[in-house]
């Protein structure tokens, strides 16, 4: 405290003299305001990590875990572990306890040993739905409360502005926020050596969508079933179609529904479609997903039904809007590919697709339009534009050299790979917009 309450500021006069001396104790200031920092952090007993999806929360926690395991007592729990009621028996039950006091024999254990219990939540707005998690946060948040030396430490998906769940996390709460890998290189490296894939990371640092955890873990799992010619000339959409295929035996099995009938990339493509063409590239509403897988696997219970299981698999999300509960995929990402496909499969003529996209700019000026559905709109098109490859003409239309779609072409060549043989999107023109 002694040191860094006398350390000068950059408009002392002394601030730019330097000396071996001046150096050293200015490093070990430094390094000691970083030990204050966790000293006062280490204090604090609700963390709140949040990121979009895929940007490698769960990573970190497990991380934390191999690093902290010797030194407190971590339970790592999942958002699908927890039950409507009270999560203190969701808790007992995903770690076999039998008396719902243990909790009072940990703390106990806790005092008498000089150490902490960190109970951690991974994914609490995923698996079991956003709508159980309004009643049990700060139930849950309540009970740990109760203990001196019991922390706890959720991860959820970055949820929109406006879903009511948002109000939990405003007070008392460390914030953390991940946003995926810092260093790319070395984690494709990682990836590759660990999925037994012989490729060199340099030639995928152009993939922007690796900076994110989940995507590259994605990209690994699917790697070997994918074409040889397709394995470095990224083909974003096959990714996709083969990673529900491998996704299908698990929900298949949950449902009880043939696996040949292939019902998760097929729902999945169905999502995608209504989202399309009748919510403006927005998020649909639960009740219309629901109803739309009973109708792919009708005669179901809740327990063995299709959208149940998609929640149980974690390819689908649901967030509360307006009061309204709402359904969203997996990873942000998938459904703006999604949708691409969907324009791509309804709309075969080049032109029409390009009148579709249109339109939808055109909905973006709509005053009736939400914040919610512009921003699907925006990342839709531009992602449409990235591995969309029409008649090399098209490109030439006016919306593209300085019109309505100029900005949202220059936004996407992030994701598209020009040197990429199938790319119709002249160079040329490109450097002169």
């Amino acid at each position: 405290d002694y040191l860094l309450n006398r350390r000068e500021s950059e408009n002392s006069d002394d601030y730019f003299i330097r000396g071996k001396h001046r150096k050293e104790l200015t490093d070990v200031i430094s390094l000691m305001e970083v030990a204050q920092e966790a000293k006062d952090l280490s204090k604090k007993r609700f963390m709140y990590v949040h990121g979009d999806a895929g940007s490698g929360k769960t990573q970190h926690m497990c991380h934390f875990v191999e690093r902290m395991s010797s030194l407190i007592n971590i339970y790592l729990l999942f958002g699908t572990d927890f039950e409507a009621g009270k999560p203190i028996h969701s808790i007992c039950k995903a770690l076999h306890w039998d008396d719902v006091h243990t909790l009072d024999k940990l703390d106990d254990e806790m005092v008498r040993t000089n150490r902490f219990a960190t109970f951690i939540v991974d994914g609490l707005n995923e698996g079991a739905g956003t709508d159980i998690w309004l009643d049990l946060v700060p139930v849950l948040r309540a009970e740990i409360d109760r203990f001196s030396r019991l922390k706890l430490i959720v991860t959820v998906r970055t949820m929109e502005p406006g879903d009511m769940l948002n109000n939990h996390f405003k007070k008392g709460w460390v914030n953390l926020k991940t946003r995926g890998f810092s260093n790319l290189r070395e984690a494709i490296e990682k990836y590759f050596d660990a999925a037994g894939i012989h490729e060199n990371a340099n030639d995928y640092l152009y993939v922007r969508e690796f900076q994110k955890p989940l995507f590259l873990k994605i990209f690994c799992q699917v790697y070997h079933q994918l074409p040889y010619e397709y394995r470095k000339d990224l083909d974003i959409l096959l990714l996709y179609q083969l990673y529900y295929k491998s996704r299908n035996t698990k929900v298949s099995h949950r449902s009880d529904e043939d696996p040949e009938r292939m019902i998760t990339p097929k729902i999945m493509r169905q999502i995608g479609d209504l989202s399309l063409f009748t919510y403006n590239c927005g998020d649909v509403p639960r009740a219309k997903v629901v109803e739309l897988s009973n109708e792919m696997c009708p005669n179901r219970l809740w327990s063995n039904s299709l959208y149940h299981s998609l929640l149980q698999e974690n390819l689908i999300m649901e967030y509360w809007l307006n009061n309204e509960l709402m359904t969203t995929f997996e990873y942000d990402s998938m459904g703006d590919y999604m949708r691409t496909q969907c324009i791509l499969l309804n709309k075969k003529r080049d032109y029409s697709c390009l009148d579709t996209i249109l339109a939808f700019v055109k909905r973006l000026n709509n005053p009736t339009a939400s914040y919610n559905e512009k921003k699907h709109i925006n990342n839709t098109i531009k992602t449409f534009l990235s591995v969309w490859n029409p008649q090399p003409d098209i490109w030439h239309n006016k919306e593209f050299q300085d019109g309505a779609l100029t900005c949202f072409l220059l936004d996407s060549l992030g994701l598209r790979n020009m040197k990429s043989e199938k790319s119709t999107l002249p160079k040329d023109m490109v450097a002169r917009i």
